[in-house]
């Protein structure tokens, strides 16, 4: 953990969990992991009402994402 927070800026708090310390203007979900469930991927972005989301994998509920494939 210590190794990851120095190289990538990711704070490991358990598990399977980290904590981001930056925010983004989209975010792209390209696994389906079923921890991303529990997450809002909009708290992820810089702009709640304005970035993008999009699931790759097609996991999210339609309502909370921008695209899917």
């Amino acid at each position: 953990p210590e190794n990851v927070k120095k190289e990538y800026g990711i704070e490991i708090i358990g598990k399977g969990l980290y904590v981001l310390n930056n925010r983004f203007d989209a975010v792209i979900l390209a696994v389906a992991h079923n921890e991303l469930l529990s997450v809002n991927m909009r708290d992820f972005l810089i702009n709640k009402n304005k970035g993008v989301i999009y699931d790759v994998k097609g996991i999210c509920e339609r309502r909370i994402i921008d695209g899917r494939l």
